[in-house]
């Protein structure tokens, strides 16, 4: 991987349904993490919350790479499920039971996720993550009519596409936060417990793993909302994807699979260079 000449725009969007709920970050780096995840270097230019349609493709278009914290596609089963729902002979819809609709419901990354982490990521086809995937599959329709190269499922070959045409890829900030070893839950704000004394936690072990980036612009956002927190790792886990630090999927059926589904890109190692 080569290092960029000039400092290189990695996005991270932590994406709501609803656009004032967006989280939104923008790394400059002046140097990409190598594959086992340290050395970049750069800075933390903005971070908020808040962010509509309009807003996020310009965003989009202005990034190298983007990290969204949102599902970019369906399982496949499900998928040929609905195709096949006006079946009258009912053939689309399997034996029934908690294995099919599993089956049904969780895509291969997500199925790859959980083997790896423990952790399981919300049904895109069955949870109300589903509101927020919605929204992303507009917008990247909207951005595809602009000749954004929206999603990313293969792997990041160069932290500039060719042409200059913007991209993102899948992240999930909790899975991220469980490689890298450190709290991936109850930092989440609630009415009984606002969770910014895990936040402030978090912050500090991401500053650790990274001391080569500057994140004190957004110190105050990340630490207020877990929304832009959430964004300034999915920025961070789309450097280390730029950087061939993150796992993509194996070739064969993972690869297949993912160009319908999409892939999250979690990092390889733990910031420390250690495989997890």
């Amino acid at each position: 991987m080569r290092a960029p000449a000039a400092p290189v725009r990695i996005a991270g969007v932590d994406l709501a349904a609803a656009p004032e709920r967006t989280g939104w970050a923008v790394l400059e780096l002046t140097a990409l993490p190598s594959p086992d995840g340290r050395g970049a270097s750069g800075r933390l230019a903005a971070a908020g919350r808040g962010l509509d349609d309009g807003a996020l493709l310009d965003l989009l278009a202005s990034a190298a790479l983007t990290g969204v914290d949102v599902p970019v596609g369906w399982p496949a089963p499900f998928r040929a499920l609905l195709d096949g729902a006006c079946d009258p002979d009912g053939g689309a819809l399997g034996a029934g039971g908690p294995a099919w609709r599993r089956e049904m419901t969780l895509r291969e990354t997500d199925h790859a996720v959980t083997a790896r982490t423990g952790l399981r990521p919300l049904s895109v086809a069955a949870d109300r993550i589903a509101h927020p995937a919605l929204r992303w599959a507009a917008v990247a329709a909207e951005g595809r009519r602009r000749r954004l190269a929206l999603p990313l499922e293969g792997p990041v070959a160069d932290p500039v596409p060719e042409g200059g045409a913007a991209r993102a890829c899948e992240v999930y900030p909790a899975g991220t936060l469980h490689v890298w070893g450190l709290a991936h839950r109850g930092y989440k704000a609630s009415a009984r417990e606002p969770g910014s004394g895990v936040r402030a936690a978090i912050l500090a072990g991401v500053e650790a793993r990274h001391p080569g980036v500057d994140l004190s612009a957004g110190h105050v956002a990340a630490l207020a909302s877990d929304d832009v927190l959430d964004a300034v790792v999915a920025a961070l886990s789309a450097a280390w994807a730029a950087g061939g630090a993150a796992r993509g999927p194996a070739p064969g059926r993972q690869r297949e699979l993912a160009a319908a589904e999409g892939w999250i890109w979690l990092p390889e190692t733990d910031g420390a260079g250690r495989s997890r």
